[in-house]
């Protein structure tokens, strides 16, 4: 029996896509998995984007730890309301070095106008 040519066709295609499909999940798997090395807990400030402003995260050494200071680089200053977005600043600030932030991490507003993240990334 002869296959026919239109479904010998629609099967090279199916197997090409899969082939195809099956080589990007293989990518996925080339992003580095170990954890990148953290700037010293010193203060100095990192540039993070979020939406349409800048802010700026710095390590610093506490009297329990490492943790985060987040402060909005431009617009208005951080408040109590912008705890949220602080959170998800500093979340970002960890993706970059491949950690992640205590997602249970419960932020404290600290004068002047930032938000504090104890433990930093882990």
């Amino acid at each position: 029996m002869q296959a026919r040519p239109a479904l010998v066709q629609r099967t090279a295609r199916v197997a090409v896509g899969l082939l195809g499909f099956g080589l990007a999940l293989s990518a996925c798997g080339n992003a580095p998995s170990r954890p990148l090395t953290l700037p010293p807990a010193d203060g100095r400030a990192t540039s993070v984007v979020l939406g349409s402003h800048h802010y700026d995260v710095g390590r610093q050494q506490g009297t329990r730890g490492v943790f985060l200071r987040v402060t909005r680089a431009d617009g208005p200053d951080l408040d109590y309301s912008d705890g949220l977005v602080a959170k998800e600043v500093a979340t970002r600030y960890c993706d970059v070095y491949h950690r992640l932030l205590n997602p249970t991490a419960m932020g404290r507003f600290s004068v002047p106008a930032s938000w504090i993240f104890e433990e930093g990334c882990q």
